[in-house]
């Protein structure tokens, strides 16, 4: 990037421009991942729900390992559930300045009528150096939307896997 930012350096803008479009596909590969799991979850539930339904449990340890087992999976498909939520920010009124405010998200900007959003934009973008530190912001901005959502989709993950224990148990229990 340019020291003096007289004028918009095309490679440093092209080199944003693939970081946000990665970004961009890690959410939708990790919002993917999120609904594959809820659905993966949801029809192995149901399966062993309707299985159990048809079959007696007899033992007090099957019963509490299936309970166990919905629990857990229930679990995990909520934290899954909390990774596709959209996060919409906080609210943002005139003559409010939030610092984590980001005249590129959209929740921001509607917050404002059209002619001080065109106000507010023309501002940023009169000069490379604001152009460079909006779009700097927005990246750091969905950096951190992203984060939180792998962190969860971990938890989701983990969560379901060890939802699997006491189907073990049932299938043990079962075998035996």
């Amino acid at each position: 990037m340019n020291d003096s930012f007289e004028k918009v350096d095309k490679e440093t803008i092209g080199m944003l421009r693939i970081a946000h479009m990665k970004q961009t596909q890690l959410t939708m590969l990790a919002d993917q991942k999120a609904h594959m799991l809820t659905g993966i979850i949801l029809i192995s539930l149901s399966i062993i729900v309707s299985n159990i339904a048809v079959n007696e449990m007899n033992s007090v340890l099957t019963k509490a390992s299936f309970f166990l087992f919905c629990v857990i999976e229930i679990i995990a498909v909520l934290l899954a559930l909390f990774v596709i939520v959209p996060r919409l920010g906080p609210k943002v009124s005139k003559g409010t300045d939030i610092k984590s405010y980001n005249p590129l998200f959209f929740m921001h900007f509607l917050s404002f009528d059209k002619s001080t959003f065109y106000q507010q934009m023309m501002r940023n973008i009169e000069k490379p150096e604001t152009v460079y530190k909006l779009i700097l912001d927005d990246f750091y901005d969905m950096g951190s939307a992203l984060k939180r959502k792998y962190v969860i989709l971990r938890y989701a993950y983990l969560c379901a896997a060890f939802g699997l224990l006491p189907v073990t148990v049932i299938l043990l229990t079962a075998m035996i």
